[in-house]
């Protein structure tokens, strides 16, 4: 209190320092005092004047322009130009001044203030400096209360006064106009002026009309008629609503329109009502504290207790961050309510309901009734009384008597009926009221009273330990539990899962957040399109009734919230030391700041960290305060934040680069940030953490956008699109949207620039994409544009890889010679592996060894396969570049050959060490191949059932992996011909066919159609079908020259003509071939080798 003691001493009003003290006004609470306030603490007019040009100048003395969600009301006097012309100047003069002075009291007695004056119209601006969650609602409730006062102004000889009034809400920008007068009214920039200005053009004589930001803040508190779409000069199309009348509210969730399911508040409310059970029986009141951070549900349960509850009075009060210091706030409301006491009632029947309530008192009418005259504001009649003039009463006299009828009022209304008695938001209690709710509390065990207080932080501790008062405290939601709510609100709705996982995520298990952003969500996050399934990618927008709520927290932070502002910039999480270095201020004078921030609840010490690092308890209060900066002060905050981080923390700023990025990026230092970007890619590039890798190379590529085309920018976007490409390949193996475009741009950009080296880079990634895609026309056409730039500049690198691509790509089509052929000419040049990099020259091995096999030669192709196993060892033990892809990629495919040839034991080997190797590095396709083969190896060792599942599972997961995928379902419906399930084995044999169909990928096409031959005997009994498939397995695999597919063919065809009884010849060749077969004209297959 020593800063409100100075204050007053230098105001020359050091003699109401005690009075200050006693109301517990401390320097941020004096900011929002108001005349009426001041008033009911029996400040004289004179200093109390003098008091509220202080706070107005304190309140405006360097305040730097704010983005606010505020609410405008623009009003007009109709025909006033009529009034003009009619009226001598001097008394049209008069009626001016009158009518705006009566609309300006009003606005000020709804916390407003007028921004401006033009003519005979008015605008008054609500949500500034201090932001309510109310704000609309005092706004249309002025406008009311104008509508109602203008026909009673005097006008001499002419109509009643009529006015039309515009009310708006929305996001603006408060400043001082510049070059204004110190003291002068805040200017609101932005769109939402000339709304008001247009909607009160709009609005009939005596009508309000508001814009849908208004309504649907204020639709539970006041009832409205919708007028429709209208188009008002220069403003898209909107809808506008007409005020009709207040409703009467008991408290703010009474507003509610909607309520949806309670969710995982049962216990809680199953002993509230247990509570009340036992003050109904053993008449004897109980009072529960029940606390929680806002928007955890709170008032929510005190209305599903009152909704249980039979037979009982409720009594509800309400305390306001409004009028915190208005005396006996919640109480008098309460009266009001109780005592059918409503504005514009006559003294007389104002003064007769209030007796009625006095009367149940101890304190005799004569004494209180005065008293209570002035709380409610009821002019008061002079009685001449015979004797000597009473006794003025001393204003703690007065507060004694005042707290004495209120409680005794209560306690008689719990004498007639139990009573249950909710005191909402006890964190916003004005002094005289907490005295009233301490009695209340000490003397409940006399009466039938359950008293439930909500509070959104400690309360104060009177009665805390004695037998009849309970706390209970509310904690946030499960994700089990928001998942509920989120379904619950969002019932009938095609909210996407993606969509809901924001929402999650956002609000964090505060059941109001919840609701509202799955609100928003319905409204922004859903396809246009029925038909269409993915939602906008987009984040969800803060509702307007959140923004206000979060605000309002911190504008009641004083000094505060500049110190929450800048925290805010830093990020959820901040450190002391950055924070002081910001602020200009040392450590220990920024700790006070951070105490009260700390009792507030918007930020909490990080556990399990140092003492210095605190966070902000929720994202959407980070965000809030953020928000309110304009622009250009945001940026510059940003730019502070990132040039300190480097030169605070060094270390940390090496090893998270990605937190400068996004400091500069906001900071508007685009380059700088794209710089920090590519270097945080390439850190985590280096972890499984491959998806989010490639995310910030897209952020980085964002930032190059924003900067003028040059050739610095193209080499720098050539390096991000190359990285980019390159992590989603390794990731996932085969073509995804974003990694064919980053090569193709890689490969625009490097043509662009003349740079060949990067053109070979992307054409080498543009090829293992559509490779491993099965895309093989796109494979093979980046394998002949290597093959070309080899044979024109003479590139070593591009020539040996495009002939080990065009061996790969060819081979996947069935021509196993011209894959031998292309591979071998490449393992030419192994000795030149360092210059020309990439997988070469393992890849080149590990295709010839399959290449091998099935040409014939098992023992070349084991051979083979050990070169590639010994090369892609040495390298990650030299740690290479992408090692850890290159060792994935040989296991996996040597897991294929090990399989052709029954090597059972030795895949098991390869698959413990692929499956923990690819899961770590977040290699996805070689992870799905391991996992296949660890599988096939179980089914194969003992024909465990799992395993089969396991292998069916893979398949099924494969998604855009279609690379050797017709390998993996020739290997599953194999396994399930041994298991007997022929049914199975079918729709797995069926599945690879129609793969190798629409792919081209044939090199397994011949040992499917010998497996489908296979079935055709077994299931159906059919030689003849299963002859046929055996005859065109053998076909396909001589054109290919597959002599391993020719064998297992023709084997199958002998073993039906043995089981047929008729004959067969050994060739020289083949260990089997039926005499019968012979060469001949092959007719037209399904499939079609592509030879070379």
């Amino acid at each position: 209190m020593d800063d409100v003691a100075k204050w007053l001493d230098g105001l020359g009003l050091q003699q109401f320092v005690s009075t200050f003290a006693l109301f517990q006004l401390d320097f941020d609470a004096l900011r929002s005092l108001s005349d009426q306030e001041l008033q009911e603490m029996q400040i004289p007019p004179g200093p109390r004047k003098k008091i509220l040009a202080a706070i107005k100048l304190l309140n405006e003395a360097d305040r730097p322009p704010e983005r606010r969600q505020i609410t405008l009301l623009f009003c007009d006097l109709v025909n006033s130009t009529e009034y003009a012309v009619r009226l001598e100047p001097e008394d049209f003069q008069i009626l001016t001044e009158t009518y705006l002075q009566r609309c300006t009291n009003i606005v000020r007695s709804r916390s407003g203030m007028i921004v401006n004056y033009s003519g005979d119209a008015l605008l008054a601006l609500f949500g500034y400096p201090f932001t309510e969650e109310d704000d609309a609602d005092r706004a249309v409730q002025a406008a009311l209360d104008i509508v109602q006062i203008a026909p009673s102004i005097d006008v001499s000889g002419g109509p009643p006064v009529q006015v039309r009034i515009g009310v708006a809400s929305g996001l603006a920008v408060v400043a001082k106009l510049l070059g204004a007068n110190k003291g002068g009214p805040p200017v609101p920039y932005g769109p939402l002026p000339s709304l008001a200005q247009r909607l009160q053009a709009l609005a009939l004589p005596q009508t309000v009309l508001t814009d849908q930001h208004t309504y649907n803040a204020s639709t539970g508190a006041f009832e409205f008629t919708d007028i429709g779409l209208h188009s008002l000069k220069g403003l898209p199309e909107l809808r506008v609503w007409r005020v009709e009348r207040s409703r009467i509210l008991e408290s703010r969730f009474a507003k509610k329109t909607r309520l949806f399911r309670l969710v995982a508040r049962s216990a809680q409310l199953r002993k509230l009502v247990t509570h009340w059970d036992k003050v109904v029986a053993e008449r004897r009141g109980r009072v529960v504290f029940l606390s929680g951070e806002p928007g955890i549900g709170k008032s929510r349960l005190a209305f599903e207790v009152q909704q249980r509850i039979a037979r009982c009075t409720h009594l509800s009060l309400q305390c306001s961050a409004t009028f915190s210091n208005s005396a006996f706030y919640p109480f008098l409301n309460l009266l009001k309510r109780y005592a059918g006491i409503r504005d514009g009632d006559p003294p007389h029947v104002t003064r007769s309901r209030l007796e009625t309530i006095l009367a149940t008192s101890s304190v005799s009418k004569e004494v209180s009734l005065p008293i209570f005259e002035r709380l409610l504001s009821i002019p008061q009649v002079p009685v001449p009384q015979p004797g000597p003039a009473p006794v003025e009463l001393s204003s703690g006299r007065q507060q004694a008597i005042s707290r004495r009828v209120l409680v005794d009022w209560l306690h008689h209304v719990a004498q007639l009926n139990p009573v249950l008695a909710t005191f909402e938001d006890e964190q916003w209690i004005d002094p005289s009221s907490r005295d009233v709710l301490d009695v209340l509390i000490n003397e409940a065990p006399s009466h039938p009273m359950l008293i439930l207080v909500t509070s959104r932080g400690k309360s104060a501790e009177t009665g805390r330990k004695a037998r009849h008062v309970f706390e209970m405290q509310l904690k946030r939601l499960s994700r089990r539990e928001s998942q509920t709510l989120v379904h619950d609100v969002a019932a009938g709705a095609n909210l996407p899962e993606e969509v809901r996982a924001r929402v999650l995520n956002k609000a964090e298990g505060v059941p109001l957040y919840v609701e509202e952003l799955t609100r928003a969500a319905m409204e922004t996050g859903l396809p246009h399109d029925p038909q269409e399934q993915e939602a906008p990618k987009s984040d969800i927008r803060v509702p307007r009734v959140l923004q206000l709520s979060l605000l309002s927290r911190l504008d009641k932070l004083g000094s505060g919230k500049v110190i929450s502002q800048v925290a805010a910039v830093i990020g959820r999480e901040f450190d002391l030391k950055l924070l002081a270095h910001l602020c200009g201020l040392s450590r220990r004078a920024l700790g006070s700041a951070i105490v009260r921030l700390t009792e507030a609840g918007l930020v909490a010490p990080q556990l399990f960290a140092n003492r210095s690092s605190y966070a902000f308890t929720h994202a959407l209060l980070q965000e809030a305060a953020r928000s309110t900066l304009v622009r250009e002060r945001r940026q510059e905050l940003h730019r502070l934040v990132a040039q300190a981080i480097e030169s605070l923390d060094p270390k940390n700023a090496a090893e998270h680069p990605e937190l400068l990025a996004q400091h500069f990026a906001e900071a508007g230092m685009f380059e700088r940030a794209a710089d920090c970007w590519l270097s945080a890619g390439r850190n985590v590039a280096k972890t499984w953490a491959k998806v989010e890798a490639a995310n910030m190379f897209a952020m980085g590529l964002a930032c190059l956008e924003r900067l003028p085309v040059s050739r610095m920018r193209s080499e720098k976007a050539l390096r991000f699109e190359l990285e980019r490409g390159d992590v989603l390949y390794a990731t996932f193996g085969y073509v995804t949207r974003e990694g064919s475009t980053a090569y193709r741009n890689a490969m625009r950009l490097s043509e662009e620039l003349g740079d060949s080296e990067a053109l070979i880079s992307a054409l080498d990634g543009l090829f293992g994409t559509a490779f491993n895609s099965a895309r093989f026309t796109d494979a093979e056409w980046a394998s002949d544009q290597l093959i070309e730039i080899g044979r024109k500049s003479d590139s070593l690198r591009a020539r040996v890889l495009g002939l080990q691509f065009k061996g790969m790509s060819i081979f996947c089509g069935g021509n196993f010679r011209g894959a031998r052929r292309y591979l071998e000419r490449s393992l030419g040049y192994e000795a030149q592996e360092k210059l020309i990099g990439s997988d070469f020259p393992s890849m080149a091995y590990l295709y010839l060894s399959w290449t091998m096999h099935l040409l014939g030669h098992p023992r070349q192709a084991l051979e083979q396969y050990s070169k590639a196993e010994a090369v892609t060892r040495r390298q990650a033990a030299a740690r290479v570049e992408r090692w850890e892809y290159r060792l994935s990629a040989c296991l996996g495919n040597g897991c294929i050959l090990l399989a052709l040839q029954n090597n059972t034991a030795k895949l098991k080997e390869a698959t413990e060490e692929l499956v923990p190797l690819a899961h770590d590095h977040g290699l996805n396709l070689w992870e799905n191949m391991g996992k296949f083969f660890t599988a096939w190896a179980m089914e194969s060792a003992s024909h465990d059932p799992a395993g089969l599942q396991s292998m069916q599972t893979v398949c099924d997961r494969l998604g855009e992996q279609k690379i050797d995928k017709s390998c993996y379902l020739g290997l599953l419906a194999s396994a399930y011909i041994q298991s007997g399930n022929l049914g199975k084995a079918v729709a797995a044999i069926e599945q690879g066919l129609e793969h190798a169909a629409s792919t081209g990928e044939y090199y397994f096409a011949a040992e499917l159609t010998r497996l489908r031959g296979e079935v055709q005997l077994q299931l159906k009994d059919d030689p003849v079908g299963a002859e046929a498939s055996f005859r065109e397995a053998i076909n396909i695999a001589r054109e290919q020259g597959a002599k391993t597919w020719e064998i297992k063919a023709t084997q199958s065809l002998a073993s039906l003509w043995d089981t047929l009884g008729r004959q067969f010849k050994i060739d020289s060749d083949l260990e089997l071939v039926p005499a019968e077969l012979k060469p001949r004209p092959r007719g037209r297959r399904p499939f079609t080798s592509r030879l070379a």
